[in-house]
């Protein structure tokens, strides 16, 4: 489901030491003695900052959704995805709903609590087996939903505007190239062991 992906997208990007770093040093700007140094280190400078440049994009795009939409109308960015989840693709586990997001279980049930809490949300168990249960959103928190998402994509079209149509066509190609790169890369620990040698097994 692209709906899902780009959801996804949007909500689980790490931002570990090294990213907040380079997010710093992109805004503020990389000398020429301080690229000397990254490059020493093996570090294409290009590519960190392309990919500080991505993940500033998208944290600040959330963020100032969060700020301008969805906060002023009483919910979390986390409670809108959740809640425009189940409004696009009915009534969920939350295990479905885990898996959208890209966090554990207990933060699906936590953030549950809180929109049913609001009476946006409602839970029901099932009655061949209680432990499963499904989360539905209610008409009052499909309609909190829509309303962010319409102000919301207010807000994106504003963003985009700086762009022509054929500049977005072709920045989305390299966006989806370049997403598909970071989904598909091999880890580092994956090429740990290096080429020809055998990875150590677990337990040995």
């Amino acid at each position: 489901m692209r709906n899902g992906k780009v959801i996804r997208s949007l909500l689980t990007s790490p931002v570990g030491g090294a990213t907040v770093w380079s997010m710093q040093a992109t805004r503020l700007g990389v000398s020429s003695s301080d690229r000397e140094k990254l490059e020493s280190l093996g570090i294409d400078v290009d590519a960190l900052n392309l990919a500080a440049t991505v993940y500033r994009t998208a944290i600040s795009g959330v963020t100032r959704i969060g700020s301008e939409v969805t906060r002023p109308l009483g919910i979390s960015h986390s409670g809108f995805v959740l809640l425009m989840s189940l409004w696009l693709f009915g009534p969920m586990e939350p295990r479905q709903l885990a898996r959208i997001q890209g966090v554990a279980v207990p933060s699906i049930t936590s953030l549950v609590n809180t929109l049913e809490r609001q009476g946006l949300a409602t839970r029901e168990r099932s009655r061949l087996d209680r432990r499963l249960v499904t989360v539905s959103a209610t008409e009052a928190g499909i309609g909190v939903a829509c309303e962010a998402q319409r102000q919301a994509g207010q807000l994106e079209l504003q963003f985009a505007s700086v762009l022509s149509a054929e500049e977005r066509a072709a920045l989305q190609a390299y966006l989806d190239r370049y997403l598909a790169a970071v989904e598909t890369v091999p880890s580092q620990a994956d090429n740990a062991s290096g080429p020809g040698l055998p990875k150590e097994k677990v337990g040995s």
